[in-house]
């Protein structure tokens, strides 16, 4: 390796597992009793979700609000029904499955001589089970829920040791579902207002009303009755520290300042990384925002496709034209130019070569 240390970090669903998988709509739809699904399901999966990215794209500018929220929505919802993390940790690892080639993708970053960061918006059971399975340490996994601390404890024993201990807020909201049902009610309706604000997001355009709405909010957390309740969730949703999305993800790179960093992600969750990464590289990404973002755009079955590019950056040989001219039968490399030429044309291979790669996962 040349030149300054390159080290590596990927998104989990959809770069190394599961893609078109989202464990958050597992929750909502194949978990949550009947009730509590029609009550809950249909508007954090859509109305929700649609406002958190909106209002993420509105305030992106001054790194105000964080998409990648609607996972923490969802164990809100499972702490409502009742459900317990191990419950969700078996449930996660059964439908964990690795995409082709990331075990090679894995070995080749192992080899470089750091491990990856998992750095991942959803619950931690899955991100912390590759972990397991690859010698990658926890402290190297951030996720949902609360950030793992090693300077206070001894480290944890197993995936479930760190879930249900350190990283899941679960157990606590459990013994609170009264309270959190109704602080769930009136929030979900006031991010459906806000949405109606901000439609589409884009931030070039002043919203009328959205600032009072925002005031609307800070009064909806002061006044939780339950003052755990209300500490809680000031610090996992008002404070966004229960959140691993958006710039939260581009302030792990950022806490090694120094290095160079590649990042893999593949969605509107991973667009503030892929930017903050010198290489912010999507991979069978969809989403404009996120190509946007990114120096580079792959588009690939076999994960372990994607080393050639990562050995010309180790080796300082990098540039967008010559990854352009890696391309293959079953491997498309898209340029920054290429993205802004045509996006449709590199939206529907990415989404094609997603489907081809979902069908060999049988997901």
């Amino acid at each position: 390796m040349t030149g300054e240390r390159v080290y590596f970090a990927f998104d989990q669903e959809g770069i190394l597992t599961n893609p078109g998988l989202d464990f958050a709509h597992v929750i909502l739809y194949r978990m949550l009793p009947a009730p509590l699904k029609k009550q809950y399901a249909d508007r954090i999966a859509e109305r929700f979700d649609a406002y958190d990215d909106a209002r993420w794209l509105y305030e992106r500018g001054e790194r105000g609000h964080n998409t990648g929220t609607t996972p923490l929505m969802a164990l809100f919802a499972a702490a409502c029904a009742g459900l317990t993390d191990r419950q969700l940790i078996q449930q996660q690892q059964l439908m964990l499955r690795e995409n082709p080639g990331v075990s090679e993708l894995v070995h080749y970053v192992h080899e470089s001589g750091e491990p990856p960061l998992i750095v991942t918006s959803s619950y931690p059971a899955g991100a912390l089970t590759l972990a397991q399975r690859y010698g990658i340490p926890f402290d190297n996994v951030f996720s949902l829920g609360y950030q793992r601390g090693t300077a206070y404890r001894d480290p944890s024993k197993s995936v479930e040791d760190e879930v249900i201990n350190w990283r899941s807020p679960l157990r606590f909201l459990l013994r609170k579902r009264e309270g959190l049902q109704s602080f769930m009610d009136a929030y979900l309706n006031l991010c459906e207002r806000m949405l109606e604000v901000l439609g589409d997001g884009a931030s070039f355009i002043y919203r009328e009303g959205f600032n009072e709405l925002k005031e609307e909010e800070g009064t909806l957390f002061k006044d939780i009755n339950d003052i755990s309740l209300k500490r809680y969730l000031r610090k996992l949703l008002k404070d966004e520290n229960g959140i691993m999305g958006a710039h939260n993800k581009a302030r792990v790179m950022e806490g090694r300042n120094g290095s160079h960093w590649i990042y893999l992600g593949d969605g509107i969750v991973d667009a503030d990384a892929l930017q903050q990464a010198q290489y912010g590289i999507a991979v069978n990404c969809t989403n404009r925002h996120a190509l946007g973002s990114a120096k580079l755009d792959i588009a690939t079955v076999d994960m372990s496709n994607v080393i050639p590019v990562f050995e010309d950056i180790t080796q300082g040989r990098f540039t967008p034209q010559r990854a352009r001219k890696m391309r293959k039968d079953g491997f498309t490399v898209f340029t920054p130019q290429d993205i802004q030429d045509n996006p449709d044309y590199v939206i529907d291979t990415n989404r094609a070569t997603k489907n081809a790669q979902r069908e060999l996962v049988n997901v």
